[in-house]
């Protein structure tokens, strides 16, 4: 089963405006926010403690994994509603980092917990298929965080346990093709593509480590006290007083 940006059901649809979505960390889902009115359309799902929301290229499909509950919501974003779950049992424990691949035809959901088939945690894997999604591997590769996916296609997972970020492939059989170390507790990852860089936040070392996903290697590591998510912002000039 394949599902990319071009298949009909999944173009965006026509008259519907940029949104933002909010996640609720201490509460249940998220809300949806019509970002050209700046209105609140809904609050949508009722999992808890989301960590992230993955959306399909094409825009209409989102994916939201719950740590709180164990489940993982798939949200038609024309409807904004719900209109699959699954629970622990179908992707794992504490599931808290979840990315697409670049045509949107697998998405990678991280676990804290052991994996529906296996005592360690690490990655499931899923076909995607409009709203359904169908288990294609489980990959018991450690204590997995944040996860993201470069403009290669590789995906890169931050291993909590172990101090390191790795890159996998992105098609099957989705084997390691490169380890970095990092300094303690990495969680959260942030991808920058026009830049190809990765930021990997490292709790417990209290900094940030850049790695270069196109030359793979570490560019460095910056202080950054207790770091959560990020992003990239354009070159602009600057000014010091």
């Amino acid at each position: 089963m394949t599902h990319t940006a071009t298949d009909p059901d999944d173009r965006s649809a026509p008259g519907v405006g940029p949104l933002a979505l909010v996640k609720h960390l201490r509460g249940e889902g998220f809300t949806v926010i019509d970002a050209s009115r700046h209105e609140a359309l809904a609050q949508v799902g009722d999992g808890r403690q989301p960590h992230t929301l993955a959306v399909h290229p094409g825009g209409r499909w989102g994916y939201v994994p719950y740590m709180g509950s164990n489940t993982l919501e798939v949200i038609d974003l024309w409807r904004l509603d719900v209109t699959a779950r699954l629970t622990q049992e179908q992707i794992g424990t504490a599931p808290v980092g979840a990315a697409l691949t670049r045509t949107g035809e697998h998405l990678f959901v991280s676990c804290y917990g052991g994996l529906p088939d296996h005592d360690s945690p690490g990655l499931s894997v899923f076909e995607t298929g409009g709203g359904d999604l169908a288990l294609a591997a489980e990959l018991p590769v450690g204590k997995a965080g944040g996860v993201a996916v470069d403009v290669r296609n590789d995906v890169w997972v931050a291993l909590k346990e172990e101090n390191a970020v790795v890159r996998l492939a992105g098609n099957a059989p989705f084997e390691e093709r490169n380890r970095f170390s990092v300094p303690g507790d990495p969680q959260d990852v942030a991808y920058a593509p026009a830049y190809g860089l990765l930021g990997v936040n490292n709790v417990e070392d209290g900094s940030v480590t850049f790695v270069d996903t196109l030359a793979g290697e570490v560019r460095g590591t910056v202080p950054a006290p207790n770091p959560r998510g990020g992003t990239a912002v354009p070159a602009t000039p600057r000014t010091t007083a």
